[in-house]
């Protein structure tokens, strides 16, 4: 995993082979499909795992005092910020990355990942909701706007 990151920070997905994935870790390419069906489950599984910042900043965000203008403030900030300063999770913002996973990961696998953060965004929403002032919307509706938001400034960069 941490040479395919490499590998992925400095080719992205798209340029990267198994090939050279194989070679940079000195195994067999049958034995890198023991472990992974693609190079995209690979490049998901780095993917997920350097995200995982997220879980940490939301139970920060909601066991601390601030309000939700402040939470919200911060947690897009931070995430910002984040994917800015991660090359790895930079590269997955690239054109037609998306798109490529879509094709090759199997769909429960997409799937498991977005419930996973829909959940986890519910979860900060209602918090908020119920401890401070955001406004009682439907949280998947707020999400949508978030995620709105960070996508924008993305595809801005």
């Amino acid at each position: 995993m941490e040479k395919g990151r490499q590998l992925f920070e400095i080719y992205g997905l798209k340029k990267t082979t198994v090939d050279e994935i194989t070679q940079a870790t000195g195994i067999a390419k049958g034995s890198f499909y023991n472990f992974f069906q693609s190079k995209e489950e690979l490049f998901f599984e780095i993917f997920e795992e350097e995200e995982r910042f997220r879980e940490q900043m939301f139970v920060d965000m909601m066991s601390s005092a601030i309000d939700a203008e402040t939470a919200v403030r911060e947690t897009l900030k931070k995430s910002l910020r984040i994917v800015a300063d991660s090359k790895l999770l930079r590269k997955m913002y690239e054109p037609g990355v998306y798109e490529q996973l879509l094709r090759k990961l199997p769909p429960e696998r997409l799937n498991r990942h977005q419930e996973n953060d829909l959940q986890a965004g519910i979860e900060f929403v209602r918090h908020f909701q119920e401890k401070s002032n955001l406004k009682q919307s439907d949280p998947e509706i707020i999400i949508a706007f978030f995620r709105a938001i960070f996508m924008i400034s993305q595809n801005s960069q």
